[in-house]
């Protein structure tokens, strides 16, 4: 938690879209349960789903606001 004064320094942000995260992307801490992730047409593969279900098959997945950590 910060205190007045403190701050954060980010040097690098990467944005990417959600479907292509995978279980073993460091953005995984991102996804959330109750995320309704675009799917684009055409595709043959979507990480995320994969990610997904195995994360609801653990039950480790936290539910509600992106704030939540487990």
């Amino acid at each position: 938690m910060f205190c007045e004064g403190e701050s954060l320094r980010v040097e690098n942000i990467q944005k990417r879209p959600a479907w292509t995260i995978g279980a073993h992307d460091f953005d995984v801490p991102g996804i959330m349960l109750d995320d309704d992730p675009l799917l684009p047409p055409g595709q043959d593969d979507y990480p995320l789903l994969e990610l997904l279900e195995a994360r609801k098959q653990r039950g480790n997945f936290p539910e509600g606001d992106n704030t939540s950590s487990s």
